[in-house]
């Protein structure tokens, strides 16, 4: 047996195998301190029982997220699925699995890597509908890249859903996989018509540095970029998006993010921020309630403690955003855990990708189809 860490995303370090085939591991803190994401490939384990202890696990960012938690495994090229076995005890988290090929591969959750990102890229602008746009670099040189779809005209009200600010979440970036898939079927009629309504922008991974780098929270320079948002110091991948919402305006804006200790899908508004006012509140809450008919993975409850008014943080992206355009602006929180019984996965992210559409076009004729909205 081997043990290796990708290049590309993976974090852990070996720490031993023992006689009798046990792995130990420790995770890599992020520049911040930061740690919660493992991405390792165990390879030579055709037919063999692998147990994995991560012996660093209690001194996880949010150690409450391992209790009733599996492992996200890959054997060989097979779709992710769960670790047969996972348990947390004593600050270690074990994982247990009978492996049917040559290589298995732990994370997390499904791992989602910069090459992964790349072919999806590829894929989005093989559409004649997508147009790609380099908006600026990151600290590692790498693309900020911005999809449009639909009017480019100045009148369209502009809709923006970016994910991944805290790379560790790539339960984000499978939620643009499947709202890019959704967007690029020219037979899908609600799809042409929420492209006839409004200028569509999408920002499939705003921190790809921190994602190659197998980070959980930050970018190359250790800023959380969803803290960077009022001044993106350290943060050219802020920056970047932001000035371009300067330019065009934002009508709704959708942050797709994971959360490690609440087992359903969750929306967070932008209550706090002084332009969050009683009919902000109420369009919010319509959109929520018109998701959850559309899509039941989308939960009509609470996973944030609420925000009084006055003390929103505004280097938040959808405070900032609500703040700086009165926009309907929304944080996506989906789980890395599952409730009992349920297993949330890409093929669920995907799912809530999807039915974005519909629950935007249910904003859009809500009243938010006017012109868009320029910042104060």
């Amino acid at each position: 047996m081997r043990v290796r860490t990708p290049e590309d995303s993976g974090n852990a370090d070996l720490v031993e195998i023992t006689p009798d085939g046990e792995v130990t591991l420790k995770m890599r803190p992020d520049p911040s301190g930061h740690r919660q994401w493992f991405y390792v490939e165990l390879v030579d384990v055709k037919n063999q029982r692998v147990v994995v202890n991560i012996q660093n696990a209690g001194e996880a960012s949010w150690p409450l997220g391992w209790e009733g938690y599996q492992a996200a495994v890959q054997d060989g090229g097979w779709p992710w699925a769960r670790a047969d076995h996972t348990s947390y005890q004593d600050g270690v988290l074990r994982i247990e699995h009978t492996a049917t090929t040559d290589r298995l591969a732990l994370a997390t959750f499904a791992a989602y890597p910069i090459t992964r990102h790349q072919a999806l890229i590829a894929c989005a602008v093989a559409s004649p509908r997508v147009r790609r746009e380099v908006l600026g670099r990151t600290h590692d040189g790498r693309p900020m890249e911005l999809l449009r779809l639909g009017r480019d005209d100045a009148e369209a009200p502009r809709v923006w859903i970016f994910a991944r600010q805290h790379p560790g979440e790539v339960m984000a970036e499978w939620f643009m996989e499947g709202l890019l898939a959704r967007l690029a079927d020219p037979e899908d009629e609600t799809v042409a018509r929420l492209l006839r309504q409004a200028a569509l922008r999408l920002v499939p991974n705003m921190n790809p540095d921190g994602s190659a780098r197998g980070h959980h929270r930050v970018n190359a320079k250790g800023v959380d970029l969803n803290r960077a948002w009022a001044e993106p110091i350290d943060a050219p991948e802020v920056a970047a998006v932001r000035a371009r919402m300067d330019q065009e305006g934002v009508a709704i804006a959708l942050d797709i993010h994971g959360d490690e200790e609440v087992p359903f899908t969750f929306l967070i508004s932008a209550q706090g921020v002084p332009r969050f006012d009683a009919a902000l509140e109420a369009e919010f809450a319509q959109f929520r309630a018109a998701w959850n008919q559309l899509d039941p993975l989308m939960s009509l409850k609470d996973g944030a403690p609420p925000t009084a008014p006055g003390e929103g943080h505004l280097g938040v992206s959808t405070k900032q955003l609500a703040a700086r355009f009165g926009a309907l602006a929304a944080t996506v929180e989906m789980p890395y855990r599952s409730a009992p019984g349920e297993d949330f996965g890409p093929s669920h992210a995907k799912s809530l990708g999807e039915s974005c559409v519909e629950a935007v076009l249910a904003a859009l004729a809500a009243g938010r189809a006017g012109a868009p909205i320029a910042p104060r």
